[in-house]
């Protein structure tokens, strides 16, 4: 066999075992855990307070108001595009191990808080205001905003794009089906789904 064949062949088996993917898998994981410590750091100059052992994987927008009011607790993860914006004046509390997958927006006035290890599915919209609608021959856009804490608990999850509007509270260790339109409080140890949510069964 020619050298040039055994040289095709070799290649040819490490492309069957998996190596070359493997190794681009693990330079891949290595160059993401550099550049999210570098992005976390910069985010810390500029006053957002972000836990170190934070991933955040691909383009991620942070908007902040004030110094601050974004806050990401240990081991969380913010998946790729997604959108966390406290205007306003408002305040964003993501606990302990939290996975905020991808492109989730989460737009807040007031106030958000997440309780540790849950899981919210990407394309989830989260926002704690609306627009006031008083004046019909006023334009919307000049009527300024409601607003109303949401509250998130321990260990809840949800579904892929859940919609969750203000004033809500979810308790702990709960489920949304995917679709869902959050419009009133969710108790604890349920799953609820549906456009009004609505429970499902106990857990």
């Amino acid at each position: 066999m020619k050298f040039p064949d055994m040289i095709i062949n070799l290649l040819n088996v490490i492309r069957r075992k998996g190596l070359v993917e493997t190794c681009l898998l693990c330079l891949n994981s290595l160059l993401g855990v550099v550049i999210t410590k570098v992005k976390i750091f910069w985010l810390r100059i500029r006053g957002y307070d972000i836990d170190f052992s934070v991933s955040l994987r691909g383009d991620n927008t942070f908007f902040q108001s004030t110094k601050n009011s974004i806050k990401i607790g240990k081991r969380s993860v913010i998946g790729p595009n997604v959108k966390l914006s406290s205007g306003f004046g408002g305040l964003i509390v993501v606990k302990n191990r939290v996975g905020i997958f991808d492109y989730t927006i989460i737009d807040i006035h007031s106030r958000l808080e997440i309780g540790e290890n849950t899981l919210i599915s990407p394309f989830c919209y989260i926002t704690d205001y609306d627009h006031v609608l008083r004046d019909k021959d006023m334009p919307i856009i000049k009527q300024g905003y409601k607003t109303s804490p949401i509250k998130i608990g321990k260990n809840v999850w949800l579904g892929a794009k859940v919609i969750v509007l203000k004033g809500i509270t979810i308790g702990d260790n709960t489920v949304i089906g995917a679709g869902s339109v959050v419009t009133k409080n969710i108790p604890s140890d349920c799953v609820a789904a549906g456009n009004p949510a609505r429970i499902m069964k106990k857990i």
